[in-house]
């Protein structure tokens, strides 16, 4: 599957204006213009399932005096908009609580520009069959008291407090958006399974060798989506045993992405494979093995069910057959072939 990711980071800038001090003993105050830059971008700005991307943060000046000699602000960047990522890496000055990047930091009028950084990598996306904008949102507050937000795409300047659109009442909040496009894939197969009827997806290799799961009736109690995706090889197999295959198989509620969905009826696996993608494996050891996120581990996935599967071995035609009761990742793994060498002794 070849993926191309744009080079150009989308940036959207917002300004935020922050209202002045109130302070408790007066009755009204005079609002002065005042506004630091809180710039957000992502690059690449296109991507797929299991692709990588970073997110920069940056505060800068100008920064009003009327708020003091420093302040400080708050910005949360809630990872939710309809994509299950992974954390790859941070900058030391964020922290990553309850699904969301928080950035503490203090403002001046003798500061200089401020960043943080985060790259998170796609696990799971709900089901993209045309390239879909999502929007990454970030919040920001002034210690706890002065919020404000212009509409993405102004402008960054001073403005006058509440007199430009977008500019926030005391108490408001403000937020700050950056668009990224999430790709379709292109070797993907989905079907929708009706759960009162048997159901078959089939994905073809590109050696024209079949790979079909069986979903029968009542495996699920809702019409869903059942979707087959190759991944890249994954590290961690058992000692000494090398994959074949892996792959993703995920369930969708509409297009919602259901983790870990669990299927009420064992739902069966049948493998065609080439003997040169065996070569060097023993073949009679060819098992397929799930990732359990749980242990961090791989597991035999006659496991998922109760009582354990058992395989279907055709070594002749080259097929594997097994029953499964979860969806994760996958991986077909044979242990190697240990080659003995005799010495040669000669009269």
């Amino acid at each position: 599957m070849n993926k191309r990711t744009s080079i150009i980071a989308l940036t959207v800038v917002a300004a935020f204006a922050l209202l002045g001090l109130v302070f408790a003993n007066v009755q009204a105050a005079t609002l002065p213009s005042q506004i630091f830059q809180f710039t957000q971008t992502i690059a690449p700005a296109e991507v797929s399932n299991l692709d990588e991307f970073t997110v920069t943060l940056t505060v800068a000046p100008p920064y009003s005096a009327a708020l003091g000699p420093s302040q400080v602000f708050t910005i949360t960047n809630p990872l939710q908009n309809m994509i299950v990522y992974e954390l790859v890496a941070k900058s030391d000055n964020v922290t990553y609580s309850n699904d969301a990047i928080i950035w503490n930091g203090t403002v001046g009028v003798d500061s200089a520009a401020q960043s943080a950084w985060f790259v998170l990598k796609i696990k799971e996306t709900y089901l993209v069959e045309t390239p879909k904008e999502i929007g990454n949102v970030a919040y920001v507050s002034m210690n706890e008291q002065f919020w404000g937000s212009l509409p993405v795409g102004s402008l960054p300047g001073v403005l006058p407090v509440g007199t430009e659109p977008g500019a926030l009442p005391y108490g408001g909040i403000g937020q700050a958006e950056v668009m990224y496009t999430v790709l379709p894939t292109d070797d993907d197969v989905v079907v929708d399974v009706d759960p009162t009827i048997d159901n078959t997806l089939v994905y073809t290799t590109p050696t024209d060798f079949d790979y079909s799961f069986t979903i029968p009736a009542g495996a699920t109690d809702k019409n869903i989506k059942l979707r087959y995706i190759p991944i890249p090889a994954l590290p961690n197999l058992p000692a000494n045993f090398r994959g074949v295959n892996f792959f993703n198989l995920s369930a969708f509620l509409d297009i919602e992405y259901q983790p870990g969905f669990v299927f009420a009826k064992p739902v069966t696996m049948n493998f065609e494979y080439t003997d040169a993608s065996v070569k060097g494996l023993r073949e009679e050891t060819l098992r397929l093995y799930y990732w359990d996120e749980l242990t961090q581990q791989w597991d035999d996935v006659a496991n998922t069910c109760t009582p354990a599967s058992t395989y279907v071995r055709d070594l002749e035609n080259n097929k594997l057959s097994v029953n499964i009761c979860h969806l994760t990742n996958f991986a077909m793994a044979a242990k190697e072939a240990r080659t003995m060498y005799m010495p040669l002794v000669s009269r």
